[in-house]
């Protein structure tokens, strides 16, 4: 049997909430940056706009919907939570985003991938999920698809997971938030707005700061 209406439901929600919450951020804490744009870049800010609902509205329900259809082999119909399954679901899509970042940054003859997401050289909220629709499928989605393989969790850790990646995406593209208190092995909204102004130098994103490790080995 293949499943339609209740997966749709579920990944328009979680679609909805993120982005609603990157536009809440975007009128309050970020009031100021959000008027830079309008006055300075309106078009870009529409183009983010655009990709965002085209990520979140069309690329990620035809993801969810195979997710949901395949029971036992990436998703499981089990109502049970268990936080270990979704620390593992975090801790496998923070690493493979982090190595898929770095690789698109210094791998030259597929930087265009990643190219549109820098044209935002000042963050803002709602911009976290404004890049390219390969970007996107490659660099966000297939991380929860991998971990989904490897764990096997239910539709709650899975839906969970999606929402805390969600709700850190917007906040570390919060520029209001850079002086912010941040805890250290955490991305902070700092840490990526300097990326966005220098195109270099971190690469992880948006939870654990795998940079701390890597900038460490490099030394060594």
């Amino acid at each position: 049997m293949f499943y339609i209406i209740e997966p749709l439901l579920n990944i328009y929600l979680l679609s909805s909430f993120t982005i609603l919450f990157g536009y809440v951020l975007d009128f309050t804490i970020s009031k100021r940056t959000l008027i830079n744009y309008c006055k300075n870049n309106l078009d870009l800010y529409i183009e983010g706009i655009q990709s965002t609902f085209t990520n979140l509205l069309i690329i990620s329900p035809i993801n969810y919907l195979v997710v949901y259809n395949s029971a036992n082999f990436l998703i499981s119909f089990s109502k049970s939570f268990d936080l270990i399954r979704l620390i593992f679901i975090l801790l496998i899509h923070n690493i493979l985003y982090f190595i898929l970042h770095y690789i698109v940054h210094n791998v030259t003859y597929i930087r265009f991938i990643h190219e549109f997401h820098h044209k935002f050289k000042t963050n803002l909220p709602s911009i976290g999920n404004a890049v390219s629709i390969c970007e996107f499928q490659v660099m966000y989605v297939v991380p929860f698809l991998v971990a989904s393989y490897l764990l096997i969790p239910s539709i709650l850790e899975f839906n969970v997971a999606i929402m805390i990646i969600s709700c850190l995406n917007c906040f570390i593209h919060c520029s209001e938030l850079r002086n912010s208190y941040w805890i250290k092995f955490l991305v902070s909204p700092q840490q990526h707005c300097n990326h966005h102004l220098t195109y270099c130098g971190t690469y992880s994103a948006p939870l654990l700061n795998f940079d701390l490790i890597f900038n460490k080995f490099k030394k060594n």
